[in-house]
């Protein structure tokens, strides 16, 4: 896909928000509209139904945990006005669009640096659609009236699921400046012009993720392994397909591990005693663990 995400990009700067963490994170609280709904602290275009457009964010009782989740689809809209209805992907972002005064609302504010956000999703595409998941910090430059980009990640996935499963979007740090702002958006539909209607993407329990005890490792690194320490679950989540090894500290091969991309694999260290464990990659890259049971 070879405009994956560009048109994304135009949503993600940011005016103002009001939060230090990501709000509603589990979709449970929503507003009435007219003739929609919408989850509170996050956008959506579903407003444009006052233009004919149908809802493409809607509240589903299918749900990873609590009551709701939100369900985010590729609708037929013909928002150009050109007679010709064409796909639209529907999409999902914390912040708000009010159609009436034409305006918008981009972004929580934000000043940490997590490693990845994680969530639970399933997907029910429609031939070989995609959806996506972006995360992005950023610092508004008031002297110079930019955005500064700091940190970003992405998430897209192709296949089909029946049941939520969790992902991970790790973020890529390009600035060492402190951000003011987070935003998150969902697409059902990644690749500009190439969305099918119906495709369909859940999401639901976002939340980020941080490991500052092995802040300095994560700097060049293709994977994550966290808590640390760990009682009896690792998380361990790669930006590649790749083969891992767990070794003890003394470098005995314990286990053999194979993760797919984006996803967070799940390692019981409930087997293991206490003490220093170490994670390699297929690239020679090595993260430490302590067990601590």
């Amino acid at each position: 896909m070879t405009k994956k995400l560009l048109f994304i990009l135009t949503l993600t700067f940011v005016v103002s928000a009001e939060a230090q963490n990501i709000p509603n994170a589990g979709f449970e609280s929503w507003a009435p509209g007219f003739g929609y709904d919408d989850p509170n602290s996050w956008g959506t275009l579903n407003a444009l139904g006052i233009l004919g457009v149908p809802v493409s964010v809607t509240k589903s009782t299918s749900s990873h945990s609590g009551a709701f989740s939100a369900k985010v689809e590729t609708i037929l809209a013909d928002l150009e006005m050109s007679g010709t209805p064409e796909p639209f992907p529907g999409i999902l972002f914390i912040g708000s669009l009010n159609v009436l005064s034409q305006s918008a609302v981009f972004g929580t504010p934000f000043t940490a640096k997590p490693d990845s956000l994680v969530g639970w999703i399933k997907y029910s595409p429609v031939n070989d659609d995609a959806c996506g998941v972006v995360v992005q910090l950023s610092k508004w430059d008031a002297v110079n009236m930019t955005q500064e980009f700091i940190g970003f990640g992405i998430y897209s996935s192709s296949s089909p699921s029946s049941s939520f499963y969790r992902f991970s979007v790790p973020i890529d740090y390009e600035s060492q400046s402190t951000p003011d702002t987070l935003q998150v958006t969902v697409v059902s539909s990644v690749e500009e012009g190439q969305g099918q209607v119906g495709s369909a993407v859940w999401v639901d329990d976002l939340s980020l993720i941080y490991n500052t005890s092995s802040i300095g490792e994560l700097n060049g690194t293709s994977f994550e392994v966290f808590p640390n320490p760990v009682n009896d679950e690792l998380s361990i989540s790669s930006k590649i397909v790749d083969k891992m090894e767990v070794y003890s500290a003394t470098g005995i091969l314990i286990d053999h591990i194979i993760l797919d991309s984006g996803l967070i694999y799940t390692y019981d260290t409930k087997k293991l005693a206490n003490g220093l464990y170490l994670v390699k990659n297929s690239k020679g890259e090595l993260k430490r663990f302590i067990v601590q049971h």
